[in-house]
Formats: C-alpha cells, sequence, structure tokens
C-alpha cells in the first residue's frame, strides 16, 4: 500500500488542517410515530491537507504521488497524521492545481476522503 509522501521539511502536511469525521445512520420510522436510530456504516475522514509557501521539488513530489494514484480513481493509499494512519483513502478530485503565490513558491490543497 501506497503512503502519501512528506515534504522536504519531514511533514506530511501543514496547517491549516481541516478533518472531519462522517458517520451515515439510518432512521426507521414506526407507525405510532417513534423512531429508531441506528449506524449503517463506521466513521470515515475527509481532509483538506492544505500546502503552502512550497517549493518546486515539494510540488513535483505531491504531482508525482497524484498523477501515481490516478488521482480520485485509486482508493488504496494512506496518510499518516498526528500519528494516526487512516488507510483506503483517494482523491476527491481529478484536478491537481498548483498556485504560485510568490517567486517560485506554490500553494496546494489537495481534498481526500476515507473510503469503505
Amino acid at each position: 500500500m501506497a503512503s502519501f509522501p512528506a515534504l522536504r521539511s519531514g511533514q506530511v502536511t501543514m496547517t491549516p488542517l481541516t478533518r472531519s469525521a462522517e458517520f451515515v445512520a439510518a432512521v426507521y420510522r414506526f407507525r405510532n410515530g417513534s423512531e429508531q436510530r441506528c449506524l449503517e456504516r463506521g466513521e470515515r475522514a475527509r481532509f483538506v491537507l492544505s500546502h503552502s509557501n512550497l517549493t518546486g521539488y515539494d510540488v513535483a513530489t505531491l504531482r508525482d504521488f497524484w498523477r501515481s494514484t490516478k488521482a480520485a480513481f485509486d482508493a488504496t493509499w494512506d496518510v499518516t497524521i498526528d500519528a494516526v494512519t487512516y488507510s483506503n483513502c483517494a482523491f476527491e478530485s481529478d484536478e491537481f492545481i498548483a498556485t504560485e503565490t510568490k517567486a517560485e513558491r506554490y500553494s496546494v490543497s489537495l481534498k481526500v476522503m476515507q473510503v469503505p
């Protein structure tokens, strides 16, 4: 299984990191008006990995990983954030955008989701 690459600094991501948890519940309604809820699937994580002030080398590292995972197609890689490994991850978009913020410095924002 492939792992999300570390930047030249040794970090996987920079701040701010947006992390959310997603749950899916089923709601059963009965004739007497009562409801029963149960969890349909376990927790899934979503991230926005924001990278700013990157060198061209770091952008190339991220782009090469993004290409090797075929963007949103491949969900067999993992990412480790704050000593927690999230497996079965995929990118949410088929578009890789690196914006030049100043001379030879870039920012990249990647949306990642955990899939079953």
